[in-house]
């Protein structure tokens, strides 16, 4: 079933989602809405435009610049990729359907987490949020 939600994130990010079924299998990734349908020769057809809210196993919204628990030790948010529009997380949501990437304070490399991976990573704790989000 990860590769079936691999697949749908990875339509969800690049506007594919063929179906509701295709939105309701996701919604344990993250919450996403569809809301604008397009008219095309006379008939209506869904638009695809998600707005998804990635968060933590105890239900708190991931933000940028969070303090967490990464494997027990001290880290943060570096970037939150769920919004296909926004250029800096484009090539994320395309390729994986969004995600988190999580700095460590002793580690140069950074690492990231698919959105469809967050629903049961329990490496990942929310412990605060900077002020000046």
């Amino acid at each position: 079933m990860i590769g079936a939600n691999a697949q749908l994130a990875r339509r969800a990010g690049t506007r594919e989602l063929r179906s509701v079924a295709d939105v309701t299998v996701l919604a344990g990734c993250f919450s996403a809405e569809a809301i604008p349908f397009d008219v095309i020769s006379g008939g209506a057809s869904p638009v695809a435009q998600f707005t998804m809210t990635l968060r933590y196993q105890s239900g708190e919204e991931i933000r940028k610049g969070d303090r967490v628990l990464f494997h027990r030790g001290p880290a943060e948010i570096e970037l939150v990729a769920c919004a296909p529009d926004d250029p800096a997380t484009t090539w994320y949501v395309e390729e994986f359907g969004g995600g988190v990437l999580i700095r460590e304070p002793n580690d140069p490399n950074l690492t990231f987490v698919s959105a469809y991976q967050l629903p049961g990573y329990e490496d990942l704790e929310f412990v605060s949020r900077t002020e000046s989000q």
